[in-house]
């Protein structure tokens, strides 16, 4: 119910304004599917799990959609505590188009580096 009520908010936002980009929030295919019923031309999602979630961003990426998602918790963790950027990689590996982090000034440049080298930096 709570996902229906924040599509139907979304729906009046589109009324209004048709250049406005959506990002509504799915947890399951289902969402998925109330999502891309509900927001005509849809370009992008929220993924809400917490962990990556391969199934969802494969199912979601084969119908053309980008997938954002929030890292704080596995990835920016690892990379302050563990100076790892095994957290991250796992999203960027589930199909994550857009990671939403706390820690910019390290995910940026290891981004960098896998557009650069093909290779997560360690």
């Amino acid at each position: 119910a709570l996902l229906c009520d924040k599509l139907q908010q979304v729906l009046k936002m589109s009324v209004r304004d048709s250049r406005l980009l959506f990002m509504p929030p799915v947890g399951s295919l289902e969402e998925f599917e109330d999502a891309k019923a509900a927001v005509p031309d849809l370009k992008i999602v929220e993924l809400t799990a917490n962990e990556p979630r391969s199934d969802l961003c494969t199912t979601i990426r084969q119908a053309g959609i980008k997938v954002q998602q929030d890292v704080m918790k596995i990835g920016d963790i690892q990379a302050v505590l563990l100076d790892s950027n095994e957290g991250w990689q796992a999203f960027i590996d589930a199909g994550v188009w857009l990671l939403q982090t706390d820690e910019p000034a390290l995910l940026v440049p290891a981004v960098a580096e896998l557009r650069r080298t093909g290779v997560f930096p360690d």
